[in-house]
């Protein structure tokens, strides 16, 4: 469980993967969500320390979600009663309607910024040759 001084709407988190000393990646996710049993703030991954790749110091790893709110070297987090003010969360990442023709001319504040995501993708085990069956591979390029 996580303790909160104060009380917000949202969970923002900023990595250190900075495009200029002001302009570092973050996003954020509504509170609910944030303190649900899926949403996990990862330091470790198989009993080690997270390496640099896979998003060390921290990681937040928000299941169900569009794979944006997974912010990856984690260094900020801050509870606020606004969505994170980073541009990957207030420009990117937004579902405009499909009558757009300009997107660069939207109102990009009124357009929702992308949380739900349909799961797109599946762990699987492959078959061994024990059991008599064998991927064929059909192309390769």
């Amino acid at each position: 469980s996580l303790g909160l001084d104060k009380e917000g709407k949202y969970v923002q988190f900023y990595g250190l993967d900075c495009e200029t000393p002001k302009r570092c990646y973050g996003g954020s996710i509504p509170i609910e969500k944030a303190l649900s049993d899926d949403v996990l703030i990862a330091y470790e991954m198989n009993n080690e320390s997270l390496t640099r790749d896979h998003g060390y110091p921290l990681r937040i790893i928000v299941p169900g979600s569009i794979g944006a709110r997974s912010v990856k070297w984690v260094n900020r987090i801050v509870v606020s009663d606004k969505e994170s003010d980073s541009p990957w969360q207030i420009f990117d990442y937004k579902l405009l309607p499909t009558s757009v023709k300009q997107p660069q001319k939207s109102d990009y504040d009124a357009a929702p910024a992308i949380q739900d995501l349909n799961v797109n993708s599946a762990i699987c085990y492959p078959s061994s040759n024990e059991d008599g069956n064998k991927v064929k591979i059909l192309s390769v390029q």
